[in-house]
């Protein structure tokens, strides 16, 4: 529809600029490009509708499966959890073909089936199981909640660089004096800035050459440095950017419940006060920033500005305000 819309008025168009018409030509131009934001917008619905749709039917398949005992075909089996120590884990089903993990594994991402396996694995004091017990009850006629769950994300399961995440958790935070940050954000607004009006030919590169120089210079002696660990810290992030997405929705879904049991009150009180879900969200545009850096376009005013830097110690700031590491 798009495609035609465009074909037909550009067609207009030529014909009215050969036969010199007697009409707005900027008439001709809106038309076409109001008809393409329809479509597009149309376009982007309906991809998100019909993913949806594949979701739910996915779902549904797979308790469909569980119900008739045919669970064997699932793939997830639990057995990359197993532990060499265990004592039961294959010997009850709780891991492997068939087993219960495979039963119960409707997670959506991989750390997910992680905390699953814990808790098939890892004994618990009674009150612990008692509440668990308790929440479940709850939850097991919640079938709305559920398939609410199966729509979160872009996949049906979302894979986890576990290793990469367990790293960046446990690495010790990068502490610099708070003047840095500032300093850091002050020069590079200045030499984009100044970029920004050469390029626009508001004045002349040797006229902001005196400048430029002394700012691009002092911003290079703050950040070398702090030039070895930054390269570090921006490898792990960028292998972190799509490991959040799945824990973002679901932390706004989970805020939104109201619950009677005492496990799943608590869990929607944390969630509230610490507004996870939002702060979850800023952690995202953080790493989607240290992502879009590396594209060749933007390779450039990412070194003049010092863009990288400036991302790592945001994401710093941002695990000292919430307590990660």
């Amino acid at each position: 529809m798009v495609l035609f819309v465009l074909a037909a008025f550009t067609v207009l168009l030529i014909l009215s600029l050969m036969g010199n018409w007697h009409f707005s030509v900027s008439a001709l131009v809106v038309v076409p490009v109001i008809g393409i934001i329809f479509g597009v917008r149309e376009y982007v619905r309906y991809c998100a509708l019909s993913r949806q749709l594949a979701l739910r039917c996915m779902f549904y398949e797979r308790g469909l499966d569980r119900l008739r005992g045919e669970w064997r075909a699932l793939e997830v089996t639990g057995e990359e959890f197993a532990r060499g120590s265990h004592l039961y884990q294959f010997d009850l089903d709780v891991l492997g073909d068939r087993s219960l993990f495979t039963l119960l594994c409707t997670t959506r991402s991989q750390v997910g089936a992680t905390r699953l396996a814990a808790f098939l694995l890892d004994p618990v004091d009674l009150e612990e199981t008692t509440a668990r017990q308790e929440a479940v009850r709850e939850l097991r006629g919640a079938t709305a909640l559920r398939e609410e769950i199966s729509l979160l994300g872009k996949y049906q399961f979302q894979g986890c660089n576990a290793a990469a995440l367990h790293h960046w958790l446990n690495t010790p935070e990068l502490r610099v004096h708070p003047t840095i940050p500032i300093f850091l954000f002050a020069c590079g607004s200045a030499i984009l800035l100044l970029a920004i009006l050469c390029l626009a030919q508001f004045v002349s590169w040797m006229q902001i050459l005196p400048i430029l120089v002394p700012l691009v210079l002092a911003q290079g002696a703050v950040s070398a440095p702090l030039s070895r660990e930054i390269r570090s810290r921006l490898r792990v992030l960028q292998s972190l950017k799509n490991e959040f997405s799945v824990l973002q929705q679901g932390l706004r879904l989970l805020q939104r419940q109201s619950f009677t049991s005492s496990k799943l009150k608590g869990l929607v009180n944390q969630s509230r006060e610490a507004n996870a879900s939002l702060q979850i969200r800023k952690l995202e545009h953080l790493l989607s920033g240290v992502v879009q850096r590396e594209k060749e376009i933007l390779a450039l005013p990412s070194l003049l500005t010092a863009a990288g830097t400036q991302l790592v110690l945001a994401v710093e700031r941002w695990r000292e305000a919430n307590k990660i590491g």
